[in-house]
Parts: structure tokens; sequence; C-alpha cells
């Protein structure tokens, strides 16, 4: 069993600005150092740029600054989570909350005003059809439910 990461909490510099997100987490450090952690940013693995220009969901379809949608990018990752989790033993994910593809609880309304809205980011509103998924701010409970797998 292993967990799904956002590759920018584990410290991975993959965001829109080239940064990261890293969450200073012994559970999770303990947890990938016996590798029960795969990492995904579903930006780069759909093809995306670090840096890259922002990106947010707009009525279900994931928008630059500019307005283009650009939704059939994360198509072929959408299309092949399933498997993915399958082939990789995914028991749970924990992803990056506000993101257009890893929010779980709130993402950017669209309008790049920085307006948060209730919401699920694309992938991990596939991802839930699969596993349980939680943000960065819920680490309690995601360890919690992991423990609750382990017995």
């Amino acid at each position: 069993m292993k967990i799904l990461v956002s590759s920018c909490l584990l410290g991975q510099n993959v965001r829109y600005d080239g940064g990261n997100c890293f969450m200073n987490s012994s559970w999770i450090a303990r947890l990938a150092a016996s590798d029960q952690i795969v990492s995904l940013c579903p930006e780069v693995a759909s093809g995306m740029s670090v840096p890259r220009a922002p990106i947010e969901l707009k009525n279900g379809e994931v928008v630059d600054e500019s307005g283009v949608v650009i939704t059939e990018k994360f198509r072929s990752l959408v299309d092949n989570l399933e498997a993915f989790i399958n082939d990789n033993s995914i028991s749970m994910a924990i992803m990056k909350d506000k993101s257009p593809s890893c929010g779980v609880r709130q993402i950017y309304d669209g309008s790049f005003s920085g307006t948060l809205i209730e919401g699920q980011g694309l992938i991990s509103k596939e991802l839930a059809k699969y596993v349980p998924v939680f943000c960065e701010n819920e680490l309690y409970e995601a360890e919690k439910y992991w423990n609750t797998l382990k017995i």
C-alpha cells in the first residue's frame, strides 16, 4: 500500500512559480523513507513546464490567465488515473488544496483574483472516485485513516 502525494508538498519545485509547498511531517518522512510514497504533479505529468503561467478552474475547465482552455492537456492523465492507482498500489492520496488540479476542499474561482470557492481540482475529483483524498491541512485525519489500513 502506498500514498499518492502532490509533489510540491514533498518539497519538489514544481509549482507554477518554480517553488514548492513543503509540508514538514515526520509521518510523511517515515513513509517516504520506507518507499510508501508516490509523488505526482499533475501539471508536470501533463506536459506543462516549470515555471508556467498560473491556471485555475472555471466552469469545470482548466484555463490559463489569458482565458485559454487547456483542459485537454490533462485528458491522458485523467483517462489513465485508475490504472496509475492500481499499478502503484495507491490506497489514499494527500493533495495540495487550492490547486486547480489537486485541490481537495477549495480551489480558486477562475477569475485570477485570489477568490477561493469550495470545490475540487480536476485530478483530485477523479482520484476521489477510487481512493480517499486528503489535503495537507488534514494530515491528522490522513494518518488516522492510514493506520486503519495497516491493521
